[in-house]
């Protein structure tokens, strides 16, 4: 089927001091955004680490509101009232689970987690946070890539599941994602692991994901 391409308009180029690669989805205010897209950059910006923007829909301005010097947004935005939370990938000094007002104000590191080669004492996640969800009981829940046990990937993790509340407290690692059982004699096993995509709270309380089954061999 062909597209008719005279039905797209382009309501904005990035430049690259404004951000570079938009990442993921628009995320469509409401209450306090309303009338406004708010989205982010995996580049661009003054160190070239991504930026977060709003997009009035009825001026067609689009305002710089975070620029990123340690590590770049890589998931959706979820706003919360008059905030917007997100999370940002740093392989080197390590991810973090950001919230940030609609208006670019008050931004705050909500969870820091260690580099991805750190160690991974405690099971707790390391890089690569997904999206964020908003669950029916007021906690924030997330996947990470990374981090966990360490038998899967050495220095790097299964990955895991968390949660934590809009204020950045109460957070604890939900599940934990292992290593394969080998069988007997053999060196090689698949294993679920590596969340990615983040994570959905659903209804009766039950979250549910996206993980790669991997075959690792030892």
């Amino acid at each position: 089927m062909a597209r008719d391409l005279s039905l797209v308009t382009v309501v904005h180029h990035f430049s690259g001091a404004d951000g570079a690669v938009p990442y993921g989805e628009l995320t469509l205010g409401t209450g306090p955004g309303a009338g406004k897209l708010f989205g982010t950059t995996a580049n661009g910006g003054t160190g070239g680490l991504g930026t977060l923007f709003s997009f009035d829909l009825g001026t067609g301005t689009l305002t710089t509101l975070v620029i990123f010097g340690n590590g770049g947004p890589v998931t959706p935005l979820l706003q919360i009232g008059e905030y917007l939370y997100g999370s940002v990938s740093a392989i080197g000094p390590g991810s973090s689970v950001f919230r940030v007002k609609v208006d670019g104000t008050g931004y705050q590191t909500l969870k820091s987690f260690p580099p991805r080669r750190a160690p991974l004492a405690g099971k707790a996640p390391t890089a690569l946070p997904g999206a964020l969800t908003l669950g029916t009981d007021g906690y924030l829940y997330g996947a990470a890539t990374f981090g966990g046990d360490a038998s899967c990937y050495p220095g790097y993790g299964c990955g895991t599941i968390f949660r934590l509340r809009p204020d950045g407290s109460g957070f604890s690692v939900l599940k934990v994602f292992t290593a394969p059982a080998f069988p007997p004699g053999s060196r090689s096993g698949s294993s679920w692991s590596r969340p990615t995509g983040g994570s959905t709270a659903r209804r009766t309380g039950a979250c549910s994901g996206c993980v790669r089954r991997e075959r690792i061999t030892r």
